[in-house]
């Protein structure tokens, strides 16, 4: 899909004009998306097969029209990532939290597969579930240590 500046939903997500006021996803871009939201929603896009490397009428990709470093980076590395052989595809999903390097460390019981090994030891609940980590484990399953979780007091 692509809209009259024939921009993707990527490029807009990732910084290209607001040429058309109607369309959801530019309205949400209005609202002041946080990085971390646009990361998400640019990963979704790319796992649903959207093209990085499509080009608007300016001739230039969602990664050209981007000013956001970190946005820019993460789907660089998604890019990279996802670029290996079809082996390595499966592990291609980058770290809930750096964005940067590949999610290698499960998180138990949920079995969400969203942190890297530098990052799981921050991360007490799930990202995607808000479920409690129990524990966590890395490729070859052995038990690494996870984040204590500290119960939230309300007055």
């Amino acid at each position: 899909m692509v809209d009259s500046d024939k921009d993707t939903p990527l490029h807009v997500l990732m910084g290209a004009s607001d040429s058309s006021e109607g369309d959801l996803l530019k309205k949400l871009m209005k609202q002041g998306a946080g990085t971390q939201s646009r990361i998400k929603l640019a990963t979704f896009l790319l796992e649903h097969g959207a093209d990085v490397n499509a080009k608007n009428k300016h001739d230039k990709t969602p990664i050209d029209v981007c000013s956001n470093k970190t946005l820019k980076k993460a789907v660089e590395n998604f890019k990279k990532e996802s670029s290996k052989p079809a082996p390595a595809l499966v592990s291609a999903l980058l770290c809930s939290q750096c964005f940067s390097r590949t999610a290698d460390v499960t998180l138990l019981p949920c079995n969400h597969k969203m942190t890297c090994r530098e990052c799981h030891k921050m991360v007490s609940i799930c990202p995607i579930c808000a479920g409690e980590v129990e524990k966590a484990v890395d490729a070859d399953s052995n038990e690494i240590h996870v984040a204590e979780a500290f119960p939230i007091e309300l007055d």
